[in-house]
Order: C-alpha cells, then sequence, then structure tokens
C-alpha cells in the first residue's frame, strides 16, 4: 500500500479557541468538511484542531498568513488589512476561502475542508459642521409662503382697452366711484400698466369684489404683483481650462487648484509685469511653446559660461541658447524648467508633419510675466559655484565681471529660480549665499531647489538662508499628496510643490493622477517643453525632481507681483508660505517646510467647487479619503494604525480639504483591535485663514 507523505503538512487541531471543544467526535468533524471563521476586529485567531490529523493549506486569500505555533495541534491566523484597504474606505467586510488538505496520521483517510474566513475594517463615523460667529446675524424664521411682492399691489387685466380706458377714469374721476367704494376702493392708488393692464395698490380683492368689478367694466383678470429680485452673484466660478492637448497629463497644475486662477486672471487684474530669471542650462527660443515668454539677448538674456566650460565655443555672451553638438541626447533642462512656468496658450504652426500644433500648457496664462534665461549650466548638466554665483549677481541687476567684462542686466529680476544645487557644506557654499543676500536686499526672491538624494543631506544654495528652499510632492491614493521618495529633506526646506514621482522609493512610477497618453496610464511625472537634439525638433517629455517644483513657487511668486497682491517679490514669498497646505507634522517640517504652495489662496482667486471632503493620513504616509454626504455625515473603514484625519471645504477643486482660505479641522485618531470604532460625533469646522 502506498504510504502518505505527511512531512510538509501541518500538525494542527480543529476549533476555534473561543469555542469549546466538541462534545462528541461527530461534531468534531465537521471541520473537515467546512468551517466559519469570523475575525471581526480582532487582528489574529488561534485554532484548535484535534491530534491526529495533518493538514496543507491549498489556497488562501492574500490578506491571511497561517503561522505556526509552539503547540504542535495549534494554528494562528493573521489578518493583513492593508493587503486590501480601500483607499477610498467604503468597504465594511471582507470574506475569503481557505482550502485546506487534511490526512489522518494512520494513513487511513484523506480529503479536503473550506474554512470561509471574513474580518471587519476599523469604522470611523461622524458629521462635519461649518461653523461661522459674529454679531451681525439675525436669525428669522422661514415664512410658510413666500412673499409675492409689495403688500396688497395687484395687476389687473382688462378685456380690452377701451374697458382698462373705462376704470380709469372712473377710477380717476367722479362717474364710477360708487361702484369702486362699495367694493373697498377708495383711498387706492392706480397706475396705468400696458395698453389694457392697471397696477392697483390697495386692499386684496375678494373672490365677491372680483366679480362685481368684473361685472362692471366688462370681465377682469386679478394677479398678484409678485415680488422679483437681484440675483446675486454664483456661489461659484466656473474653472477655466486650457485647449492644449497634454494639459491633461498635467496633473500638478490641478492638484494645485490652477484652473480657479487662471479664471481670476479673466478678470483683467494681472496687469503689473514680472520678471523670473532662470538660472539653468539655457532655454531652446526654437521652441514654439516657449517663444513669447522669452527675454532676448538684447533685452538681457545671457550666457555666463566662461570660455572654458562653455560647450557652444565661444564663452560668455548674449546668446543663452541650450546648444546642440554632434551625439548630444540629454534633453534640455532649462527649456522644460521655463515651460512649467511659462508655455503659451496659443496655437502654432507645427514644427514637423507629425507634429502637434498645441501643446502643455504653463502657469502664467495670460499674466505679463516673463522669463529671463541666464545659462550657467553646461549641455552635460554641470557648473560650479562661482560660475552661479555671477549669475545670481547679474540676474538681479548688480552689474557682473566675467573674463574681464562688466555684465549690467536691462531688466533685473524680481524673482529667481534656482533648479540646481548640490550638498556643501557652509564655508564652501558662502560666495553663493553672499549673492543670494545681495540679491534679497534688492528685493529679488531667490527659489532654489532643495536636492534629489532623498536623506538629510543639505543642499545648497537652497540651505542659504536668504533663499527660498523648495521640495517635492507628489500623488497617493485618492488625488491626495505626500513628500516625493527623492526630495531631499532638512531643516531649511521651507515649500513644497509637484515634483512628481513615488512617494515609496520601493513603489517605482505611480500612477494615481488618472490620466491617459495613447490608451496607457500616464505617470505622476511632470510634463512640459523640451528638446530632441538627436531629430533638433520640439517636444515634450516627462521629469521628476525638486527642479520641477522649484520654478512652481518661482512663478506663483511672479503671478503675486502680477496681480499686486503684494508689493514685493519679499513679501510675496512670505504670503505664500502664510496660505501653504500644512502637509504632514502639523507646523514646519523638514519634509514639506510651512506645506504645499496654495495658489488659489495666495492670489485670492475666486471659488470654483464648494464640496466638503475628507482625507485620513496614517503615519506611514498612506492616504485614505472618505465621502462626506450632503447632511455632512460620513462614514470609513480603515486599516489599523494611527491617522491625521482632515476634514473641510474644496472650493478650488484638486480634492485637498481645509487648506488655506478653507474652513477644515484637524484631529488625530487611533484605530486597532483595541479601538476598533470611533464615533467622533460633530467635527466642527474653522474657517480658513
Amino acid at each position: 500500500m502506498k504510504r502518505l507523505d505527511l512531512r510538509p503538512l501541518l500538525l494542527i487541531s480543529a476549533c476555534l479557541t473561543a469555542c469549546s471543544a466538541p462534545s462528541s467526535p461527530d461534531e468534531s468533524r465537521q471541520f473537515l468538511t467546512n468551517a466559519t471563521i469570523g475575525f471581526g476586529a480582532k487582528e489574529a485567531v488561534t485554532l484548535d484542531l484535534p491530534a491526529g490529523y495533518a493538514w496543507r493549506a491549498l489556497t488562501t486569500p492574500s490578506w491571511l498568513r497561517i503561522d505556526r505555533t509552539d503547540t504542535p495541534d495549534r494554528l494562528t491566523l493573521r489578518v493583513d488589512r492593508d493587503r486590501v484597504a480601500d483607499h477610498a474606505t467604503r468597504q465594511a467586510n471582507v470574506q475569503g476561502t481557505v482550502d485546506m488538505y487534511w490526512a489522518a496520521s494512520d494513513g487511513r483517510s484523506s480529503g479536503k475542508a473550506k474554512w470561509d474566513v471574513s474580518f471587519s475594517f476599523y469604522r470611523v463615523s461622524g458629521t462635519i459642521s461649518p461653523q461661522s460667529s459674529g454679531q451681525d446675524v439675525q436669525l428669522q424664521r422661514r415664512p410658510d409662503v413666500p412673499d409675492t411682492g409689495p403688500a396688497d399691489s395687484q395687476i389687473l387685466s382688462f378685456g380690452s382697452v377701451a374697458d382698462a380706458d373705462a376704470f380709469v377714469r372712473a377710477a380717476r374721476g367722479s362717474s364710477g366711484m360708487q361702484a369702486l367704494t362699495a367694493l373697498r376702493l377708495r383711498g387706492a392708488s392706480f397706475s396705468r400698466l400696458g395698453p389694457s393692464s392697471v397696477v392697483m395698490d390697495g386692499p386684496t380683492l375678494d373672490g365677491r369684489e372680483r366679480a362685481a368689478l368684473s361685472a362692471a367694466f366688462g370681465g377682469i383678470t386679478v394677479t398678484a404683483n409678485a415680488a422679483l429680485h437681484e440675483l446675486g452673484d454664483p456661489v461659484t466660478a466656473l474653472p477655466m481650462e486650457p485647449a492644449d492637448p497634454f494639459y491633461a497629463n498635467q496633473w500638478h497644475f490641478r492638484t494645485l487648484g490652477y484652473p480657479a486662477v487662471w479664471r481670476d486672471m479673466e478678470s483683467g487684474t494681472y496687469t503689473h509685469s514680472a520678471v523670473i530669471a532662470v538660472i539653468d542650462s539655457g532655454v531652446r527660443y526654437d521652441h514654439p511653446d516657449l517663444g513669447a515668454a522669452l527675454l532676448t539677448g538684447i533685452e538681457g538674456a545671457l550666457d555666463l559660461l566662461p570660455a572654458g566650460a562653455s560647450d557652444d565655443g565661444d564663452g560668455p555672451d548674449t546668446d543663452p541658447t541650450d546648444p546642440d553638438f554632434f551625439g548630444r541626447t540629454r534633453g534640455s533642462h532649462g527649456t522644460h524648467v521655463a515651460g512649467i512656468m511659462a508655455a503659451g496658450w496659443n496655437r502654432f504652426e507645427a514644427p514637423c508633419g507629425a507634429c502637434s500644433d498645441r501643446g502643455v500648457a504653463g502657469a502664467a496664462y495670460r499674466a505679463p510675466v516673463r522669463l529671463l534665461p541666464v545659462r550657467a549650466i553646461d549641455a552635460r548638466g554641470q557648473s560650479d559655484v562661482a560660475t552661479v554665483t555671477n549669475a545670481v549677481l547679474y540676474a538681479a541687476g548688480i552689474p557682473t565681471e566675467v573674463e574681464g567684462r562688466v555684465y549690467a542686466n536691462p531688466n533685473p529680476a524680481q524673482v529667481i529660480n534656482l533648479s540646481l544645487g548640490g550638498p556643501m557644506d557652509e564655508q564652501t557654499a558662502a560666495p553663493l549665499c553672499g549673492a543670494i543676500h545681495a540679491a534679497r536686499e534688492r528685493g529679488t526672491a531667490v527659489i532654489a531647489a532643495a536636492g534629489n538624494t532623498g536623506d538629510e543631506r543639505v543642499h545648497y544654495p537652497a540651505a542659504c538662508p536668504d533663499a527660498v528652499a523648495v521640495g517635492a510632492v507628489t500623488l497617493t491614493h485618492g488625488g491626495q499628496v505626500a513628500h516625493s521618495s527623492f526630495s531631499s529633506h532638512y531643516s531649511a526646506v521651507r515649500l513644497s510643490a509637484p515634483g512628481g514621482g513615488a512617494s515609496d522609493l520601493a513603489s517605482g512610477k505611480t500612477y494615481f493622477n488618472g490620466s491617459r497618453f495613447n490608451d496607457a496610464p500616464f505617470p505622476d511625472d511632470i510634463l512640459s517643453t523640451d528638446w530632441d537634439y538627436e531629430r533638433n525638433l520640439p517636444v515634450y517629455s516627462t521629469m521628476i525632481g525638486t527642479s520641477q517644483a522649484t520654478p512652481q513657487v518661482s512663478v506663483l511668486t511672479a503671478l503675486l507681483l502680477a496681480k499686486g497682491v503684494t508689493g514685493s517679490a519679499v513679501q510675496a514669498t512670505e504670503r505664500i508660505e502664510q496660505t501653504a497646505t500644512d502637509l504632514g507634522t502639523p507646523g514646519r517640517d523638514p519634509f514639506y517646510g510651512f506645506g504645499m504652495i496654495n495658489p488659489r489662496a495666495a492670489l485670492d482667486a475666486p471659488a470654483i467647487s464648494a464640496g466638503y471632503g475628507m482625507a485620513f493620513r496614517r503615519d506611514d504616509g498612506n492616504v485614505y479619503t472618505a465621502e462626506v454626504r450632503t447632511d455632512g455625515a460620513f462614514e470609513a473603514f480603515l486599516p489599523s494604525g494611527t491617522f491625521d484625519l482632515t476634514a473641510g471645504e474644496d472650493r478650488n477643486s484638486n480634492g485637498l480639504y481645509g487648506e488655506s482660505g478653507e474652513a477644515g479641522v484637524r484631529q488625530r485618531v487611533r484605530l486597532g483591535a483595541d479601538a476598533p470604532e470611533l464615533k467622533l460625533g460633530e467635527l466642527r469646522l474653522t474657517p480658513g485663514r
């Protein structure tokens, strides 16, 4: 007889610990066929099965783990709620099946059993309640019947002009007054309304009086002089979005609420010119999506690379074009940075037969913001402290000597964008920090990338005391935002903006933005203008980094100047910090700084949405969202952990709640087997600052 090999089998018993032992062998045999195991809110359940059987799990749900114990006849089943957590928090219970194979130790019998297993997520419920306060609001009971117009005002419509004329003569003369007096109309006032109607201000006529008046004047219809009222401004404005075909993939603008800002630009209030110096690898003036936004060499654009480091062969000059050379394949970093800020919304002549005649959109839209290219990085992406120091001084309008010639900028920049840097010590960076200080003294704001090492190494020039260091955020579940894994984090970080990538180094590319390109999901990267040096054609490409986050702060600074919200660029950066969306640890922190920029709030743009929502951000970075009903009630089903709950308004339609300028509330909550349900009651929203 063939013997069964039981060595790989788990020797376990057959009943839940919570159950009493079977009263008879017949009852215990049910576990050899079917069993139901409900975890409820528990993290684990221990099974005690009778001795004499060997067991092996054939299939298990992905969220279930089976552990051996020190007791041979005992098995522990553990639930991993994170494996099936619905980040939209609508799933209350999960069910699955474990297929088990068993064999008697004496080899005489064997078979299969099916165990139905289930567990519950942890529940949070409550209501959110908008709040207001003051002394100038009077609460009145809504009338049961709407007001229909001025008291006792009626319109009398006659069957003909002649009948109306007869009534007016009677009302204004002695003839016919006896009839009117009998109808309580003495003292009423009358005014003609069109050819065959009269407005009467007086007592409301009853049915008998209407019949009598109709008999006297040849038929009459009496209606109330119903009230009309002014129609106020709509609660929300319509969003404004570009028609550029690749805008659909520029998720960062929607995350920042730019459709509200662009609608605001339609008001014509962005009238002050602003200049952003783009100290970078140069730009491609021949990119059709950029030309109108770029200042030329006559207007101050400059290539400051010294002859020994120049790859265009001519040293410093007034042509900061990112040059081509034989064999170059690397794209144009400066062109990509420039497009984020100022790519046009206009249609242009397609540069090739297969090329588009529209591309991406830039944040500046119709605001009078122009870019001053200053080339300080070579085509291989390299520069040094001395070159960038000279570039900062020149861009700020401070005469600068390079290779024996003094250069003076005819269009000093109010904002300088530095999507560059590197880890170094404070002493090494001192000349660069000195230049940034001099620029700030002249009223120029210097915005610098925090770095892409994903650790605590300090990068300069971002860490210079007078610079604004910018970290990167990206998308996560539910369209929420999280710190980009590559973004360097240290105490000098002051602001964050979308830089793309993943929030977890192990995640690789993520696709939470929901857009598609050529029928494939589009990654959470930043799309902008670029140049294909192999084909010598303008293109569009994706990049990730704090280099892509930094121009989003720079252009917002310029927009505040363009609208006249602040009088200087330095004041503008302070307002951006004050209105930023606080993320992570409350207050300023090394990952987000003061938070993610909030253009709508900083610019005081009109609201384009008026809904409410909420998000639960767990301490490990996972984010879960919950719907809020029209009555303010919510219900969320979550895995275990400690969460920052944020609830509130969303007035810029970006899916983030309780930002600056939006009513909101924050609260810490903890869920687990010992706290499976939280009833938070009423969460009172405080008005946005």
